[in-house]
């Protein structure tokens, strides 16, 4: 009997080793495939001031798409709201082009702090395409997880510009900002009604800023307050990546807002379906349709 229990001890030990060597693995392909959204994404800036006086101010995230021939800017719907709908990136250290183009919101009806979808597409022009262009990638449609069945794992992760991780240098007269990556998983003992939410157009996500898991140390730290964060992508690897020689990455959801209420321990993200649906029905382009929603969505 003392025997059986050695040997059982032996094989657990063993699993151990081979889960937490496939975890590692694991979040390897993760950094991997990270990197490759770090290409599409963008730093959304707001221009303060005028002229020597003028200042660079961090306000929010996007997301860069191609479909077809065409090309597009995703973003909160509030994003572009609070910038007046002048959608401006970063070209080099000094250069900022204010993207053209044409622009769509979801229609909220009664407010913008009520709207749970929360999006607006700007499908750029080809002027502005060329213009940052070589800068920016813009993600294939092959790689958005149109239908995706959101899974209880910390599969997903965000990468986006925080506000508190950017700060103007007067003297060197540009924006110094970092991105922030965070791993998460859908929360799954919240009530999707408490939030305004529903689960065919949103998910909601873990995020406690006091207990932010480091996944390459193991150890628990206080994460950055993550207003700024909205408009960013919510990124998810396939486990298919471990056995494949590839570092796909694909696009699930769209970031909207850090709720304050509940002690502000999630996040809430509107899922990529919304976005295809909108350019589809719009454009009409041959995109997959999503099966999730079966709606038809009011444009301004």
């Amino acid at each position: 009997m003392a025997r059986r229990k050695v040997v059982s001890r032996i094989y657990k030990l063993w699993v151990m080793t081979i889960q937490e060597k496939i975890l590692i693995e694991y979040r390897r392909k993760q950094r991997l495939t990270i990197a490759q959204a770090n290409t599409v994404t963008c730093h959304l800036l707001a221009i303060i001031g005028e002229d020597e006086d003028a200042i660079v101010d961090s306000c929010g995230t996007g997301v860069f798409l191609q479909i077809e021939n065409s090309h597009f800017l995703i973003t909160a719907a509030h994003v572009a709201e609070d910038l007046n709908y002048q959608l401006s990136v970063g070209i080099d250290e000094h250069t900022i082009h204010t993207i053209g183009g044409q622009l769509i919101t979801n229609n909220p009806g009664i407010s913008r702090s009520l709207d749970k979808l929360d999006i607006c597409i700007l499908k750029i022009s080809e002027e502005s395409v060329e213009r940052i262009s070589s800068h920016y990638s813009f993600l294939d449609s092959n790689d958005l997880g149109i239908n995706h069945e959101f899974k209880p794992m910390p599969m997903y992760e965000l990468l986006g510009y925080p506000a508190t991780k950017s700060k103007f240098n007067k003297f060197l007269n540009r924006l110094i900002s970092r991105s922030y990556q965070y791993i998460t998983m859908p929360a799954i003992d919240v009530t999707y009604s408490d939030y305004g939410c529903t689960e065919w157009q949103n998910v909601i996500l873990c995020y406690n800023r006091k207990k932010v898991k480091n996944y390459s140390t193991g150890q628990h730290q206080i994460g950055p307050k993550l207003s700024g964060i909205s408009g960013c992508g919510l990124w998810y690897t396939p486990p298919n990546a471990l056995s494949a020689n590839t570092t796909t990455t694909k696009l699930v959801a769209i970031i909207t807002e850090w709720p304050d209420k509940f002690n502000r321990t999630v996040l809430i993200s509107t899922r990529i379906d919304v976005v295809t649906e909108i350019i589809r029905q719009r454009f009409d382009f041959n995109i997959e349709k999503s099966k999730i929603l079966s709606i038809n969505i009011e444009f301004d």
